[in-house]
């Protein structure tokens, strides 16, 4: 929850930066000023000034980190459940090659043969 909140605060100071930079006519005046509300056709107003750019875009902001978090643990959770790949391994006894296990760092295993052969001794 916390890493939500820090990439959604992130992601929000870097699209309000943006807009000040930019400064769009939507916005602002021609001298940088910031336009007032208001829904007439006057220059002076604008129907998205910048404060309520700023309350939509926080809510933007952490609804997309929410979502992407949410699939991203989704994609891991499934990559987790699902089982190992399993090899086409022959019915038998396996012995530990303890000299290649410890030369590769890995265990080793050598195929000695079916059960069948070492049941009847």
């Amino acid at each position: 929850m916390l890493r939500t909140l820090l990439l959604s605060s992130i992601l929000y100071l870097s699209g309000v930066t943006l807009i000040l930079l930019i400064k769009p006519r939507l916005m602002f005046n021609e001298d940088g000023s910031w336009k007032e509300f208001g829904l007439s056709s006057s220059e002076k107003l604008t129907p998205f000034p910048l404060w309520l750019f700023c309350i939509v875009w926080a809510l933007v902001s952490y609804l997309f980190v929410r979502l992407l978090y949410t699939e991203v643990a989704v994609s891991l959770q499934q990559q987790q459940q699902q089982e190992p790949p399993t090899r086409n391994l022959k019915k038998g006894v396996y012995v530990l090659n303890r000299a290649a296990s410890e030369i590769e760092g890995v265990p080793r295993y050598i195929y000695i043969g079916s059960e069948d052969k070492f049941l009847d001794a």
